[in-house]
């Protein structure tokens, strides 16, 4: 009996770990999602940020998943199967404005999510004092169409910028892209976008120049003087003197 017992022993552990019923951990596999985001007139746009994440939250998936437009205007992403909402973001300067894909159907094979941008462009220079071209100027466009809120930004490149937007009413902000530099920053509202339109800006003006001391005479180094008027901003910074 006791020999019975003993081989029983050794055969019993064995046997389970080889059974095919022991219940085993779903597998989480990861499919790809990729495609590529180009211009209206064809040419790929990098450096677009690509999120995706779950359309029912607490779906098990991650919270989103991210990555960015290569050079050639390429992304891919690594996520489990489900239903995801995509979302582009051009950037700051990326002169176009954010687009959301709704209930993305990501299934064994993964997907393929190609777009690309329609609109009107929107194109001219950003010049200062003694109509200098300003590199690293900013331009933004804002509009509410419909329900939704459509902006897209450019920063000027050798004194020129560029943006690509639906038709729609919108208000401009041009700006140096310098803080407190004593330049004007322009706000230009209901502008109406219905074709590829040029607008010119120049942040020029006459001077305004003040002295800060304290009692004594004594510097007040940083203070601030800015200067408001209609669709007008300046501000500028007190140097060492």
């Amino acid at each position: 009996m006791r020999r019975l017992v003993t081989a029983f022993l050794m055969l019993g552990p064995a046997t389970l770990l080889s059974c095919s019923e022991i219940p085993m951990a779903p597998r989480s596999t990861s499919v790809t999602v990729s495609g590529r985001i180009t211009d209206r007139d064809g040419p790929p746009l990098a450096g677009v940020d690509v999120y995706l994440q779950p359309e029912t939250p607490g779906s098990g998936s991650p919270s989103f998943s991210y990555t960015s437009t290569d050079a050639d205007g390429r992304y891919s992403l690594k996520v489990s199967e489900g239903i995801y909402r995509l979302n582009l973001y051009p950037g700051f300067s990326g002169g176009a404005w954010p687009v959301a894909f709704r209930n993305v159907k990501v299934g064994p094979k993964g997907a393929t999510v190609d777009y690309r941008y329609t609109g009107f462009r929107v194109t001219g220079s950003v010049v200062g004092p003694n109509g200098d071209a300003l590199t690293n100027a900013d331009v933004g466009a804002f509009a509410l169409i419909g329900t939704d809120y459509v902006s897209a930004s450019s920063r000027t490149v050798a004194g020129r910028y560029s943006l690509l937007v639906p038709a729609g009413v919108y208000n401009f902000y041009v700006a140096s892209g310098a803080y407190q530099d004593g330049l004007p920053r322009l706000t230009s509202n209901d502008v109406s976008i219905a074709s590829d339109t040029t607008f010119d800006f120049a942040l020029d003006g006459f001077t305004v120049s003040a002295t800060f001391t304290l009692m004594g005479g004594t510097p007040m180094i940083g203070a601030g003087l800015s200067a408001v008027g209609d669709g007008v901003v300046a501000g500028a910074s007190a140097g060492l003197d």
